[in-house]
């Protein structure tokens, strides 16, 4: 729910949010870009709405450095990127592995969104 909360902030002030996060395993990572009137973080990830209180026991993982250092220098990057109106690249969704694997993706608004999509059709 925290994810919801600060996307729902965002929205309400016109801000970007960078949300990253890292596999368990510490093989890959994914940055979600979410953008003023563009796709919110309930329009990529729908199911974190109804996530409820419910908490889940925090498990001891290895953290792999090699990963959380790039997922680190991405979401910087992106952050001061979309602060200076210099963005990542045309995409908001990116996953990367240290496989060697590298995608680029545009999550599109959801016009229904219950976060997003009614502040933004009365934009």
């Amino acid at each position: 729910m925290t994810m919801v909360n600060v996307a729902r902030f965002g929205d309400k002030a016109g801000i970007p949010v960078i949300f990253i996060n890292v596999s368990e395993d510490g093989d890959a990572m994914r940055l979600f870009i979410q953008r003023p009137g563009e796709a919110c973080f309930a329009c990529y990830r729908p199911q974190a709405l109804h996530a409820g209180q419910e908490r889940r026991a925090c498990t001891p993982v290895p953290a792999i450095a090699d990963i959380l250092h790039g997922a680190v220098g991405f979401a910087a990057r992106a952050a001061v990127g979309e602060l200076l109106g210099l963005p990542i690249g045309d995409f908001n969704l990116r996953d990367l592995t240290l496989s060697g694997f590298d995608i680029k993706n545009t999550v599109q608004r959801n016009p229904g969104c219950p976060l997003c999509g009614a502040s933004n059709a009365a934009a």
